[in-house]
């Protein structure tokens, strides 16, 4: 007690930081807690290696699977690619659709569509094409993207794409 009445400025600082760290708590941690459980929520937490985990390699496997769409949404995801170029005013001048069997184990997991586009338009254009179609479909991978000028001052590019879906 002594040293608190010689040295005032001890208590108020303590005090002060008392008041900091409450103010802290409230406005950084709370929030960040809040954000915490609400991702929980959604997507459970990932068991840990070591951890005993109800989860197998197989029915990840299978969960993995199960996050893409089933392959009878083809036609939609084309559908989105067409909307996709349409908004972003890049006209599509030709394209090839393939799709890849494969045997193994992978056969009965995740089929593989690989288109390979021809457009035309600015840098821009096509930046917001691809842009565009990767943020509304996010089981649309880039493969390639090539670019070369034209006789009239535009880009054509050559953009190679892989479609990831369900098999079953």
């Amino acid at each position: 007690m002594k040293t608190l009445r010689r040295r005032p400025w001890l208590a108020i600082a303590g005090v002060l930081l008392l008041v900091l760290a409450v103010a802290a708590e409230l406005a950084l941690v709370a929030p960040l807690r809040a954000e915490q459980a609400a991702l929980l929520a959604v997507v459970p937490p990932v068991p840990r290696p070591g951890s005993s985990g109800p989860r197998q390699p197989d029915v990840q496997l299978a969960q993995f699977h199960a996050a893409f769409p089933p392959l009878d949404a083809l036609a939609e995801a084309l559908a989105g690619l067409d909307t996709a170029a349409h908004e972003a005013g890049v006209p599509l001048r030709s394209a090839e659709y393939r799709l890849e069997q494969r045997a193994g184990a992978d056969a009965e997991g995740l089929a593989r569509y690989r288109i390979a586009l021809r457009t035309a338009g600015s840098y821009t254009q096509v930046r917001a094409f691809l842009g565009r179609l990767l943020d509304q479909q996010p089981f649309v991978a880039l493969d390639d993207v090539q670019f070369r000028r034209a006789a009239d001052a535009t880009l054509e590019a050559d953009v190679r794409l892989s479609v990831y879906l369900r098999r079953r």
